[in-house]
């Protein structure tokens, strides 16, 4: 009995207590899934506007006004984002429409060809010469078919429902801002009233360490997919790329993740431009739009904006990109930069506290 009672035993139970309760949570998260994607969002993106929250408040604005003030402008900045952006959109459609007939008839007369004496595969010509095709068993299979074609009408149907509910999220996620703006506050100061006192001041620091860094490095990171959004866009209007500007801005804000949006970018564009060729400039403008840009990110946009703000040199950034690519992939290069602005503030904290013990000064 006396060891069901010792210290490594009481935390051991402990252990098995931690990870049941987390395993219940992550479980009742994956659950719930659906539900915690607005709620996301929406943190994330008062998770941005509150440095202007606080700003405000120093204004002499309440916490609800400050709150309220903040998400209005951000509306304001998305309308007119969409008056600026629906008609170059629209613009680009209809341009885009116009190509069309012609990139389907590349596939008809070029790539379908290409294909055929590439894989030794002739595709059919007609939908006749198609349904020609199909082995007597596949033509028996009609009533599976139907089956089949009633369960996608259902499925189309609870799709619709299924929208109008992404549609009521999407239409919460300004009122959960406003309310995770309103009392962010509060809710740091129960969380913190929850730390033990002897842990309180460690605790609270790191977390105050890790707020900094997470919310710098998410504003150095949008600063730079906005000046890469701007740079594609105009890189791929002058070459004369098919929906030059939506590709540039798309390619240019998902290049949060680093790199995704450049394969994006460049691997739809370099399809455009061959669908609708007009000389190897085109593909080649395209080339040199990107790999500028990923230069221009990688050696100075980067470091200078992400790096510099979060206290890491050029060749820090430069480091941490490759060992967190190398060891985790796209995860490894999405985490290495605040990994590493996070593990330079430890570090240099721990020395702070060698350099004030009893081992470094000698005495004692």
């Amino acid at each position: 009995m006396a060891d069901a009672f010792s210290p490594k035993a009481i935390l051991g139970a402990r252990a098995v207590r931690v990870a049941v309760v987390v395993a219940i949570a992550v479980g009742i998260v994956y659950w719930l899934r659906d539900a915690f994607v607005p709620i996301g969002i929406a943190w994330v993106l008062a998770y941005h506007l509150s440095p202007f929250v606080r700003t405000l408040e120093t204004r002499r604005f309440t916490r609800s006004g400050a709150a309220a003030f903040a998400l209005a402008v951000s509306l304001v900045v998305v309308l007119v984002f969409l008056i600026i952006a629906v008609p170059i959109v629209a613009r680009e459609l209809a341009d885009f429409a116009k190509r069309l007939p012609r990139m389907v008839d590349v596939i008809r007369t070029e790539v379908i060809p290409w294909l055929e004496r590439s894989f030794e595969f002739d595709f059919p010509t007609s939908l006749d010469e198609a349904l020609a095709r199909l082995p007597v068993e596949v033509k028996s299979q009609a009533p599976q078919v139907a089956e089949w074609l009633t369960r996608g009408v259902t499925k189309l149907l609870s799709g619709t429902f299924t929208a109008l509910i992404d549609l009521l999220a999407l239409l919460i996620i300004p009122v959960l801002m406003f309310f995770f703006l309103r009392d962010q506050a509060s809710l740091a100061r129960r969380i913190e009233a929850l730390i033990p006192l002897n842990h309180r001041e460690t605790v609270m620091r790191g977390l105050r360490d890790v707020d900094s860094i997470c919310a710098t490095y998410l504003r150095g990171k949008i600063r730079v997919s906005l000046v890469l959004a701007i740079l594609y866009s105009v890189g791929l209007a002058l070459s004369g790329v098919p929906m030059a500007i939506t590709l540039g801005i798309f390619a240019g804000l998902i290049n949060i993740i680093p790199y995704l949006g450049a394969v994006i970018g460049v691997v739809v564009s370099l399809i455009f431009s061959f669908l609708d060729f007009h000389g190897w400039g085109v593909p080649a403008g395209v080339v040199v739009t990107f790999v500028v840009g990923q230069a221009l990110d990688v050696l100075v946009l980067s470091p200078l904006i992400v790096g510099k703000s979060l206290g890491l040199s050029t060749l820090a950034f430069l480091v941490a990109l490759l060992v967190g690519s190398a060891a985790l992939g796209v995860v490894g290069l999405i985490l290495s930069v605040p990994s590493a602005a996070l593990l330079q503030v430890w570090g240099r904290a721990m020395v702070a506290r060698y350099r004030e013990s009893a081992l470094y000064t000698g005495s004692g």
